[in-house]
């Protein structure tokens, strides 16, 4: 142990080579599961934007409950559609890099019922604020016309 000209332990805020190792390896998965997440949600949003969003709202609008062209609860269930597909398409990452993972370099102690627990909440507070701002999103679309885009940057300014 060394200590400083201020009477404190410096060698406390040193990585040994193995420490520093292991960091990197850490570094380094969690880079490449942040990338693959990201990959995987730029694809499953333009697969459901590009090639599924007008069967599904079709699908949806078989439903006569649902309403007509402009019905906020369709919308709302088109949403809910999308986000429970990208749900069960990013469970198994999610569940990798944020439970695995952290279990595997020692960086976490929560059992698998709390980190579901936690994941659940998380996942309906995602919902609940996504579907507030896709809502509030096409009420702007809907109700002021051409200048719509500049309403809703002023909405959510």
């Amino acid at each position: 142990m060394t200590i400083g000209t201020n009477g404190t332990d410096d060698s406390a805020g040193q990585l040994s080579p193995a420490e520093r190792e292991e960091a990197r390896r850490y570094g380094r998965i969690s880079l490449r599961l942040t990338l693959v997440d990201l990959a995987i949600d730029i694809f499953y949003l333009g697969l459901v934007a590009f090639v599924l969003a007008r069967p599904i709202d079709a699908w949806l609008a078989g439903y006569g409950a649902l309403g007509g062209s402009q019905s906020s609860l369709r919308l709302l269930a088109l949403f809910g559609v999308v986000l429970v597909g990208h749900v069960l398409v990013s469970l198994p990452l999610s569940f990798y890099s944020g439970y695995v993972v952290e279990h595997q370099f020692g960086l976490s102690t929560q059992s698998l019922g709390r980190w579901i627990l936690n994941w659940v909440k998380r996942t309906v507070l995602a919902a609940v604020i996504g579907a507030g701002i896709y809502w509030a999103l096409f009420m702007c679309i809907w109700h002021t016309g051409q200048y719509w885009w500049l309403v809703a940057a002023g909405v959510f300014f």
